[in-house]
């Protein structure tokens, strides 16, 4: 590496918040609609016998349909410049592929051969599986293979001799707010805390803190807790019989910096889930994070994060009519008191096809720099911090509310308020209440 190499990164998540569309959250609304007409004429006449039959035929169809599309992407672009480092790590790579067999293709199809006598097949398809009729769930291969990764980081970022970090403390998952004053006890009583820990409750007893500027979340220590609380809220998200998808801490990562910026209660649809499951989950499953207690534990002036803000709104509409005339003639002689017979000949016919499509978008971009990517020749720049901060995520489902408390490792060029100052070093002061009180 040399002295002047530099690293740039950037995080973007893509969602339906802000967007111009009647149903929140919503991505793209489509509509089609299609009307079909006809009109048949067939005058039928006979003469000594002989039928004669003409058919006229007009059908006209329209097709009209209406796509709007509105979605909003968010990006932080985290740009260093010097002062880069290269750790070569030892990495795993496994792969799993698990297997189940289809047992309701299984009994649709024996209700489907037998008849209707088995629509009731499904209620027994669980005492089926118990005796051994169907085979039980299995996980097939598992591989592992080695690798060598090399890892990238910023010289402030990396741990010095004579840093000092800030207190942590364990995760948990509470069924009541933590945050919520303890009620007041009567007089001559005292009140003993019997699920809050008393240093998370000092923690917790300050102001929220809501970043103004951008942040990078580069660790959640309850990511674990978070799935279990998920799990608790909405019993759906347990059945492990959906088809998995690979999981990223840095696609979890990204889903919870988009959290902690907005801090309030955000539906998750079921594809905004699979992030930390591995798997779609159900509706009515919400987050909200807010972080309490910021405190600074590397200051360095080599950092920037940039706000990227992307729109992309527009519509298509497509409309075509068909029309489509025919005349066929029909003629019938009696060779018998109780036989009729003759040709019928297409005698003309048509099919046009008259259509329009109209489409427009728009696209904007908006570009917020803060902090600086390395320090000028006087020293000068932007002081960037690596903070850590407890983050108090509220999961809301259909089953309750659970609260899960754990430590929140981030970085932003914003002074946290409170969170006193460190220098290029690492030393860092606590000058705040729950600094001192660690």
């Amino acid at each position: 590496m040399t002295t002047t190499s530099g690293m740039d990164n950037v995080f973007g998540h893509s969602h339906g918040d802000g967007t111009a569309l009647e149903v929140p959250g919503a991505t793209r609304i489509s509509s089609t609609r299609t009307i079909s007409r006809q009109v048949d004429f067939a005058p039928l006449g006979e003469s000594n016998g002989e039928q004669a039959r003409i058919t006229l035929s007009l059908a006209r169809q329209s097709n009209r349909s209406d796509v709007q599309s509105s979605s909003r992407e968010l990006r932080s672009w985290q740009r260093t410049f010097g002062n880069t480092s290269e750790f070569p790590v030892p990495y795993e790579y496994e792969v799993r592929v698990s297997s189940r067999p289809l047992t309701e293709s299984l009994v649709g199809r024996l209700a489907d051969l037998i008849g209707s006598g088995l629509d009731l097949a499904s209620v027994f398809v669980l005492p089926l599986r118990s005796i051994g009729l169907f085979p039980a769930s299995r996980i097939g291969r598992r591989e592992v293979e080695p690798a060598t990764a090399v890892l990238r980081f910023n010289a402030s970022e990396t741990p010095d001799q004579g840093e000092r970090r800030a207190a942590t403390i364990p995760p948990a998952v509470f069924t009541t707010n933590p945050s919520a004053p303890r009620p007041t006890p009567p007089p001559g009583g005292v009140a003993v805390e019997m699920e809050v820990p008393a240093d998370l409750r000092v923690l917790l007893s300050g102001p929220a803190w809501v970043p103004a500027r951008p942040i990078e979340i580069y660790d959640f220590g309850g990511m674990d807790e978070l799935r279990d609380a998920l799990r608790a809220v909405d019993p759906s998200l347990k059945d492990t019989s959906r088809p998995q998808t690979t999981t990223s801490a840095e696609g979890m990562l990204i889903r919870l910096t988009s959290l902690a910026q907005s801090n309030r209660p955000t539906p998750l649809e079921p594809a905004a889930v699979a992030p930390f499951l591995g798997h779609p989950g159900g509706t009515g499953v919400s987050l909200k994070i807010t972080l309490y207690s910021p405190r600074a534990e590397v200051t360095s002036k080599d950092t920037a994060i940039d706000r990227i803000e992307l729109s992309a709104d527009g519509f298509q509409t497509q409309a075509d009519n068909t029309i489509a005339p025919s005349l066929g003639y029909n003629h019938s002689s009696r060779y018998g008191s109780a036989d009729r017979g003759g040709p019928t000949v297409p005698v003309a016919g048509d099919r046009a096809m008259l259509g329009q499509n109209a489409s427009a978008s728009s696209q904007r971009r908006e570009l917020l720099r803060f902090g600086t990517p390395m320090a000028n020749a006087k020293g000068e720049g932007l002081d960037g911090h690596r903070v850590r901060a407890v983050a108090l995520v509220e999961v809301h489902g259909p089953s309750g509310t659970r609260w899960v408390a754990g430590d929140l490792l981030l970085r932003t060029t914003e002074t946290p308020p409170g969170a006193g100052r460190s220098d290029r070093t690492g030393r860092s002061e606590q000058t705040n209440e729950a600094g001192k009180a660690l």
